[in-house]
């Protein structure tokens, strides 16, 4: 491409002619004007849309020549006035320097270069050890409390989690008699649940799906023919989730969740049922726990 513009630049005593495409103005000389002494051409072209030749001849005081490449307009003026200010000092130490000019900074407007696939970091696997206690409603007649002991794996904004969960025994009214009771144990069970779990800043939320297979153990009280019994408990639901990070690996959560109670116990007393779990659960928990 042929230069479209030419300017030319009378500076006290230097003599500047700018020969370069529109779009590649003259950089500001006003404050070489003081020391300059001599008589220059500057020409600018663009073979191809991503090289730019410079090439300055000083004709007075002495003749000399310097051709560059280089990557952009900005990079070609900043080279032209560097080598002008190298003329003011001389033929020698103009002759005597060598550019290469250093690529400018990249400023606030130019785009950032796209990341190459091989220096995209990885999604880091996040291990996670949790230890915290709930309490279900409606499955049983009175709230039962449990433990909970789960590890959880996060990559991204997935995350599965797998928990064990132990129970305290209960005592319910129920049975033939006003004296009896059955008492009740949900001594050892499970949770399977797959979460979505995005974060924002130290807040991390999730909507999750989840498993739980429990179970219990049920026993007849205050009556003259005692019996104990096993029983399963398979419940399917949804959770929400709510974790604070606290610092150094750290973290406490809080969860809500409601379940559909697909098998039910039923504790019986001969023919007649003392505790049916119901239909519906409900659980609210909190954790504390660690991950790397």
């Amino acid at each position: 491409m042929m230069p479209g513009l030419v300017t030319l630049l009378a500076l006290s005593a230097l003599d500047v002619r700018w020969l370069a495409p529109d779009t590649c103005t003259a950089p500001d000389l006003s404050l070489l004007a003081s020391t300059s002494n001599g008589t220059a051409e500057v020409r600018i072209t663009t073979p191809t849309p991503a090289t730019w030749v410079l090439e300055l001849k000083f004709l007075e005081p002495f003749q000399a020549t310097r051709r560059l490449e280089l990557g952009s307009c900005l990079d070609a003026r900043r080279a032209a006035r560097a080598l002008l200010v190298l003329g003011l000092k001389g033929a020698d130490a103009f002759e005597k320097t060598e550019l290469p000019l250093a690529a400018p900074p990249l400023t606030t407007s130019d785009p950032s270069p796209p990341m190459a696939p091989s220096e995209v970091p990885p999604t880091p696997l996040v291990i996670s050890v949790r230890l915290g206690a709930l309490a279900n409603v409606f499955t049983a007649p009175a709230p039962t409390p449990r433990f909970t002991l789960g590890a959880a794996l996060r990559l991204g904004v997935l995350e599965v989690e797998l928990t064990a969960r132990a129970g305290v025994p209960a005592v319910f009214a129920g049975g033939p008699t006003s004296a009896s009771a059955i008492s009740v144990w949900p001594a050892l069970g499970g949770e399977l649940a797959g979460c979505f779990s995005p974060t924002f800043g130290r807040v991390r939320f999730g909507a999750c799906g989840t498993v739980v297979g429990e179970w219990w153990r049920l026993e007849g009280q205050g009556v003259s023919n005692p019996s104990a019994g096993n029983a399963a408990l398979v419940a399917i639901g949804g959770q929400g989730r709510v974790a604070f990070v606290l610092g150094a690996g750290f973290e406490a959560g809080v969860t809500v969740a409601l379940r559909g109670n697909a098998r039910r116990p039923v504790g019986r007393f001969g023919d007649v049922d003392a505790l049916l779990a119901g239909p519906l659960g409900l659980e609210g928990a909190g954790w504390v726990g660690w991950s790397r």
